[in-house]
């Protein structure tokens, strides 16, 4: 018998509650839904009650983490893999309101580099002046999201932030014990944007080893209406996602997924600045296409023959094209219709392997792996107007040094020991980083004519060490500290626009190009972590209970921002510190279920300059309660969500809008206004009702109470746009 013809295993739905193994400390093992056989079990019952089919969280003990699975985003109808996390303690979404126009923050970061994404083990994000971060995949694909907080030895530099890790469905989560093809059709209406939903997914395993998905969804409506009635202009809703995906048992011990992801979006009017601007400001419209394909390969070996070994990894490359017109009658401002043309090619490569050993009372875990993350950019601009054009760049046609083209490149090995005796776990390791960043084009020229070294090449080491102690079986309490590198970005390395071009000093230190490169030095950060956990692995008053506690501080010195000039040389004599607390609390039982989250981060930077005078860019502190029921043996679930968001400071232009905030009537040295950003409490709603046995029906209210308030910002810690007012939404799906 194969290993998928083996009856499915219980250890998936009661994984919550079971007892955390001593390696689960060590960080290196967080992304376990990297791993294909994570795919391989579907949902089961046990004892007449559906352990999955209810909102899921794991709250692994020893770490914060929070993996969330796909019945949570499909009963609450979640619009976009981002607003699937807004109520994870440390996570906040900027910009928008548009989904595609969003970019999360963990922790206050919230750059390109500062929170990694990954879809399928493929690295998604990139550097795009004033944009989302381009991911709009529908939730409907997905299997679980899992999130990761603060810094991590497999997450890769730079993640200060945290790892986003979301798994696509393949054809063994949807088919029962038996079936061998099936089919889903899924339709969906929100009343807000009058947007429509369509989704059809066709799945089958014609072999025992081979198991195939193909999803076609689409999602298309008009501009979101606000809680005064009136329409946001420019946000309408055209995304459309692709998947198609391969699971292969090569053998009993091999296992590999293949899977394409295709996003499609525009052309549409939007704006050019969707993460903070408004539909009136200087930057104004764009007609927007959006394509983005990824293609990942990833593979599990387990060798029945050495049960202590284990080798896995991902090979995967995205594709990423965003063409901007700016069109004059658009932009009543320009005298120019300009073209911006980015082009975004992600490589992913990494191979880790795990072995386990016992002596005596003394168990122990080793974990190697090699990384490899190449980030390449294209960006080009063209104008109609010729006297917008450079004659002396007339060989590189669409050169803009404000859009540096260029490649970024990192080359990890990773090394993860821990070490158990009894209830005490160690867990030591380290992550060697081989960076590299290389100008391209007239940007390279620029440099080199000035006899300037267009590429910068450093190795820098970020070791990590955890203790755990487990009491009674139920309560862990770990304390961790890490040391992590956060590169310069691409635009930081190369723009001409930034800190060196307007500083005399560091201009001519950088052999007057204006172009920082080699005078930048890496980002520092020391973080501390204590985590403190109870995971009783009896039940709880007849339901499965965990609770986990996160108090983080981080240490951050030479802030890229502080950059000057001091006694002939540049340096970075900003410090930033960072600290906060995260709460987090789930109750699952038969009858009921509920989640707590709680979180708040503070920051301060010392030294920072002129540039850098404070940090503008923190959420307000979080509070979100869940609460549902479930009647007729899970046929029909219901629950509620309040959300509260604490007031922020933010920076400012002259006016604010009344349901936003109010200026407190400070002014910075660089004359950048201080406003208070309020809060709002949101109540969501969420309902679903199991029709017949493959046929389900969902409805959501979201803000229900119709409150008016601003989205965050995502650009300089301003007042983002007005958000959603009132939104219903339903889904109907059929399983055949």
């Amino acid at each position: 018998m194969t290993a998928w013809a083996q009856p499915p295993s219980v250890a998936p739905a009661v994984a919550a509650s079971a007892p955390t193994t001593p390696a689960s400390a060590s960080q290196v093992q967080n992304p376990a839904a990297t791993a294909p056989e994570a795919n391989r079990l579907p949902d089961i019952k046990v004892q007449g009650s559906v352990l999955r089919d209810s909102p899921a969280r794991a709250l692994p003990a020893t770490a914060p983490i929070t993996r969330i699975d796909s019945s949570e985003l499909e009963m609450r109808n979640t619009g976009s893999l981002n607003d699937a996390l807004r109520d994870v303690p440390g996570v906040a979404i900027q910009g928008g309101p548009r989904d595609s126009a969003t970019r999360l923050s963990i922790r206050g970061y919230s750059d390109s580099e500062d929170v990694r994404v990954k879809i399928d083990g493929a690295v998604k994000g990139f550097e795009k002046y004033r944009y989302g971060s381009g991911i709009s995949l529908d939730p409907e694909l997905l299997k679980s999201v899992e999130v990761e907080r603060g810094t991590s030895l497999t997450s890769g530099s730079g993640a200060l932030g945290g790892t986003v890790s979301a798994t696509t469905k393949s054809a063994t989560d949807l088919l029962r014990r038996g079936e061998q093809w099936g089919a889903i059709v899924k339709f969906g209406y929100n009343d807000n944007n009058h947007e429509r939903l369509r989704m059809l997914s066709l799945f089958g395993r014609p072999h025992e080893r081979i198991d195939l998905l193909m999803s076609f969804t689409d999602r298309e409506g008009s501009d979101l209406k606000l809680a005064d009635g009136s329409r946001l202009p420019v946000s309408a809703t055209d995304a459309h996602s692709r998947l198609f995906k391969i699971g292969l048992m090569l053998t009993d011990d091999l296992v590999v997924d293949l899977s394409r992801i295709e996003q499609h979006s525009g052309p549409a009017l939007e704006l050019y600045d969707v993460l903070g601007g408004s539909p009136t400001d200087s930057f104004g419209l764009v007609e927007r296409t959006v394509e983005d394909v990824t293609h990942s390969l990833r593979f599990s070996y387990a060798p029945n023959a050495l049960p202590w070994f284990k080798l896995r990894g991902t090979l995967a490359k995205g594709a990423m094209s965003l063409v901007d017109l700016r069109l004059i009658r658009d932009n009543p401002t320009r005298n120019s219709n300009d073209t911006y043309d980015w082009r975004y090619n992600i490589d992913t490569a990494e191979v880790f392997a795990e072995a386990s050993y016992e002596t005596g009372a003394v168990q122990g875990k080793l974990t190697t792996g090699l990384q490899r993350v190449r980030n390449d950019r294209d960006a080009q601009v063209y104008y109609s107007n010729p006297i917008y054009q450079d004659p002396d760049m007339a060989d590189f046609p669409g050169y803009s040094g404000a859009q540096p083209p260029g490649v970024s490149q990192s080359t990890a090995l990773i090394l993860d020991h821990s070490l158990s005796w009894g209830p005490v776990t160690l867990t030591t390791g380290s992550r060697w980083d081989r960076q590299r960043a290389e100008a391209k084009g007239g940007t390279a020229y620029v440099m080199n004519r000035a006899g300037t070294a267009s590429s910068i090449a450093f190795s820098q080491s970020s070791p990590s060490v955890a203790l755990t102690l487990r009491a009674l079986h139920d309560i862990t309490a770990t304390v961790r500290r890490s040391r992590a590198l956060r590169p310069p970005l691409i635009d930081e390395y190369f723009t001409n626009n930034g800190y060196c071009n307007t500083d005399p000093d560091l201009y001519e230190l950088s052999g007057e190009t204006g172009i920082c490169g080699g005078l930048y030095s890496p980002e520092v950060a020391h973080q501390t972590e204590w985590t403190l956990a109870w995971t009783p692995s009896e039940r709880l008053w007849g339901g499965r209970f965990q609770a986990r506690a996160t108090f983080f501080r981080t240490t951050t010195s030479h802030v890229l921002e502080s950059i000057q000039a001091i006694n002939g040389r540049a340096e970075q004599p900003g410090t930033e510190y960072r600290n906060g607390h995260e709460l987090e609390a789930s109750y699952d039982h038969p009858a009921w279920f509920a989640n707590l989250s709680v979180s708040r981060v503070g920051a301060r930077q010392e030294n920072g300059g002129a540039n850098a005078p404070a940090v503008f860019d923190l959420p307000g502190s979080l509070t979100s309660v869940t609460v549902g029921t479930r009647w007729l043996d899970n046929k029909v679930e219901a629950g509620l969500r309040w959300r509260s968001q604490g007031d922020r400071t933010t920076l400012s232009g002259a006016q604010v809008r009344p349901e936003c905030g109010r200026l407190t009537g400070q002014v910075l040295p660089n004359q950048h206004r201080v406003a208070i950003q309020y809060g709002p409490d949101v109540l969501d709603l969420f309902a679903s009702w199991r029709l017949y046995d493959r046929t389900v029906l969902r409805v959501s209210v979201d803000n229900v109470t119709d409150e008016a308030y601003c989205t965050l910002s995502g650009f300089l810690g301003g007042i983002g746009l007005p958000a959603a007012g009132r939104s219903a939404r339903m889904s109907l799906s059929v399983q055949m």
